[in-house]
């Protein structure tokens, strides 16, 4: 039976029962944050690569470190 206006809402209209959760729910979202992780750090260390000595030392990073960063693959924190 469907709701009306009329009904009071939470006596004559229960709340949709969920289904069990597909394992795709459950793992594509993570995987999807995962991969934009990836990306962002890729992309991060990356224009740290392009930065010269004077700007690395207005962050506080120093050229040896910054070396260390760029060489380190993206699935790597």
């Amino acid at each position: 039976m469907p709701c009306t206006a009329t009904q009071p809402v939470r006596a004559a209209c229960p709340l949709p029962t969920r289904a069990a959760s597909s394992p795709a729910r459950t793992w594509a979202p993570r995987l999807a944050g995962l991969i934009l992780l990836w990306v962002r750090r890729h992309e991060t260390r990356r224009a740290l690569a392009k930065l010269d000595a004077e700007r690395l030392a207005d962050i506080g990073v120093g050229e040896a470190a910054a070396r260390r960063e760029c060489r380190k693959p993206f699935w790597r924190a």
